[in-house]
């Protein structure tokens, strides 16, 4: 097992020994690929989504079952959607590039393969270039049937899923339902941090992947769990951290699974050896600090309505009914219609979502932030 100077991963997987509790999760995802299930994970954003994936990737290659991570979300079209899958998973099956090179260019006329050094790690990298517009469908299917003539189970992770439904091309949906469909040796893990697109997707009788996958929602994990797992690092970095202060992160960061690694990371590295309140304290000020200028920024984005709206949201951690006149009144918000369009406008733009029955705050620290400085 590979050791860390920082125990904390606030963004890659570093093992499991690094990796907080989500048993229960694992074992479903772990039971669904046995049993040749489609999964959907869904969550808000930093909640370990990713990391749980990893996870899964970390014992699905130890049972020799391939899992390719790709995370889809920075792409526009089914063209880059190709590429990017092209790239992540084409020839990741074969231990000599050259050979998957040749093989790939014999089998996908519309993909232009070459190979490429890794600027990072200086290991060849295959690339790829989709030739022909008209032929996006085909290399899809392509890329699929590719797979299902290893004849081994395969597992491919698509993160942040919900964002073919922002493609050009409408019948996107369909066109992966029907891939999806017949597939026999891959299985699917689909993740989305858009809950409401993707309770869509998955849940609409009128959607081409009604029903086709079973649902995970990741909900925060125990604290016992959480505070169980901060104490044992700490210890074994030979720093000292009570119970109530660990508690005191959770607290703080709502047991959401990215604030308390930004939080814990920052604490394990400042040098101190021993972790007080008051060391939580300043370091929870400096990080607000730190991201000050561009909190401010926001308020240059977003109309005076719809700013004065997002404040009042974090000084109230949170509110059932944003269109309540008693809340409405408070912060004197103006009328219920100018706040309800607010609120749909900061929805859109995800400074603002609906989570356990509460509008919040999308970003804890901008939240925490707002209500340091209003």
């Amino acid at each position: 097992m590979d050791t860390f100077e920082n125990p904390f991963a606030v963004k890659a997987y570093l093992g499991p020994e690094y990796f907080c509790d989500r048993e229960k999760e694992l074992a479903k995802i772990l039971s669904a690929v046995r049993s040749n299930r489609n999964l959907v994970i869904m969550s808000p954003r930093r909640m370990g989504k990713t990391g749980l994936i990893r996870h899964v990737q970390y014992h699905l290659q130890k049972k020799r079952i391939p899992c390719f991570y790709v995370d889809i979300f920075g792409t526009t079209s089914l063209k880059e959607l190709i590429q990017l899958l092209a790239k992540n998973i084409l020839g990741k099956m074969d231990s000599r590039p050259e050979r998957a090179l040749k093989l790939i260019h014999s089998t996908f006329a519309s993909l232009r393969p070459s190979l490429e050094l890794d600027e990072m790690t200086g290991m060849p990298s295959l690339t790829f270039d989709l030739q022909q517009r008209q032929a996006t469908q085909s290399t899809l299917e392509q890329i699929f049937q590719y797979l299902e003539n290893q004849k081994r189970q395969v597992v491919i992770a698509l993160d942040e899923f919900q964002q073919i439904t922002q493609y050009k091309e409408k019948n996107i949906e369909a066109i992966l339902r029907s891939i999806v469909q017949h597939s026999k040796y891959v299985r699917f893990i689909f993740s989305g941090s858009h809950q409401q697109i993707m309770g869509s997707m998955f849940g609409s009788h009128n959607r081409p992947f009604y029903q086709s996958a079973e649902i995970l929602p990741l909900d925060i994990i125990p604290k016992q769990s959480y505070s169980g797992f901060i104490l044992h690092h700490f210890k074994q970095g030979r720093k000292k951290i009570t119970e109530a202060s660990a508690e005191y992160i959770l607290d703080w960061a709502r047991n959401h699974t990215y604030y308390i690694q930004a939080l814990c990371s920052r604490l394990y590295s400042n040098g101190e050896k021993i972790i007080s309140e008051d060391l939580i304290r300043e370091t929870i000020v400096e990080i607000l600090q730190e991201n000050e200028a561009i909190n401010y920024s926001f308020r240059n984005l977003l109309a005076p309505n719809q700013w004065k709206l997002l404040i009042a949201i974090a000084l109230e951690d949170g509110v059932e009914q944003p269109n309540h006149g008693q809340f409405i009144s408070k912060y004197d918000l103006g009328q219920s219609s100018s706040v309800r369009r607010a609120l749909e406008s900061l929805i859109k733009k995800e400074f603002v979502f609906l989570w356990q029955g509460k509008y919040a705050v999308y970003d804890l620290f901008l939240s925490k932030w707002l209500k340091w400085r209003y």
